[in-house]
């Protein structure tokens, strides 16, 4: 079932970015400074979805097929008015209303920012550490990962204190395992090789 979600969701999550891409550019404008329109726009529907995330009685009451589709319609077109999002951005939402997916609404936004941000080049880059770190070693860090990566990067930390110390760095694809446990890992591999 949940594979079938996520299938469903990053469809919508396409062609609401095939939309937007033929319909503003793929290119940053001035609008939009250093980010593609579509980056642009995932802002604002994350931001959205996040809202509907946190409002349980909005969601059940345009879900529940207990108040007429007519009425749900209405009350989701001012909803949309109100909050001025995007025309296309609101014209992607109506879409889900209609097709009955509307609890798909966070799926898909995140789906459509993660296609948003590869299509204009960004690289995801995970940094695991044993323990929180200073905003300053941040900073000196992903400046540094930024440098030997050369791409527009977005970074996400966690901490894992099973790495007992280090960092562990994860993108496209690439691991690279800094950490101590990692470390002490591959001396147990060489001994019993």
């Amino acid at each position: 079932m949940a594979k079938r979600v996520q299938k469903l969701s990053l469809r919508y999550a396409r062609a609401l970015l095939r939309a937007v891409e033929r319909s503003l550019g793929k290119l940053p404008t001035p609008d939009t400074g250093a980010v593609s329109p579509a980056e642009h726009l995932a802002a604002e529907l994350k931001a959205f979805a996040t809202s509907w995330d946190a409002n349980e009685s909005l969601r059940e009451a345009l879900l529940s097929p207990l108040f007429p589709k007519v009425q749900r319609a209405r009350a989701l077109e001012k909803i949309l008015e109100s909050v001025k999002i995007n025309t296309l951005l609101a014209q992607g939402i109506k879409l889900l209303f209609e097709k009955d997916r509307l609890s798909l609404l966070s799926e898909v936004a995140q789906g459509y920012t993660e296609m948003a941000e590869k299509a204009a080049g960004v690289i995801q880059i995970e940094i695991t550490t044993a323990r929180n770190i200073e905003t300053d070693e941040r900073t000196h860090t992903e400046a540094s990962l930024r440098k030997l990566i050369s791409a527009r990067s977005q970074f996400k930390w966690t901490t894992d204190v099973a790495l007992i110390g280090g960092m562990k760095i994860e993108y496209s694809g690439k691991v690279i395992d800094a950490s101590l446990n990692g470390g002490i890992g591959r001396v147990e591999r060489e001994l019993f090789a």
